[in-house]
């Protein structure tokens, strides 16, 4: 269940707004934004769906296709750019079109040796 909240720009004050579901699972899957916060992806039992984010209730409407086999993703700072484990070795990365919607360009296959793997973006 995601809840949607309003942020007073004056004195950062929330207030509730809706809620929904995204995920038919009864778990929660992590949801990444682009940096415009426009658009929004959120991955649920190793399926990314699609979405841009209505700016004034903070719904969320669906917005391209789902990604199968393609786990959290994690955004580089410019929001041109997302990086998704699509295999348990390979990264691949992400071009997000003018519309928000997501198309494969290429991957990198990692060491089959390494344990624990995760993507991290760091803003300048």
């Amino acid at each position: 269940m995601l809840g949607a909240f309003r942020i007073n720009p004056n004195d950062g004050s929330l207030a509730q707004g809706s809620n929904f579901a995204l995920c038919s699972l009864a778990v929660d899957y992590p949801i990444t934004f682009t940096p415009s916060g426009k658009y929004a992806y959120a991955s649920c039992g190793g399926t990314l769906s699609q979405f841009s984010v209505d700016e004034v209730t903070g719904v969320f409407v669906p917005n391209g296709p789902d990604l199968p086999s393609v786990g959290g993703i994690t955004m580089d700072s410019s929001g041109k750019f997302g990086f998704a484990f699509t295999d348990v070795d390979t990264v691949t990365k992400f071009v997000v079109g003018p519309d928000g919607t997501l198309s494969p360009d290429s991957g990198l296959v990692l060491s089959t040796s390494m344990l624990g793997q995760s993507i991290v973006s760091t803003h300048r």
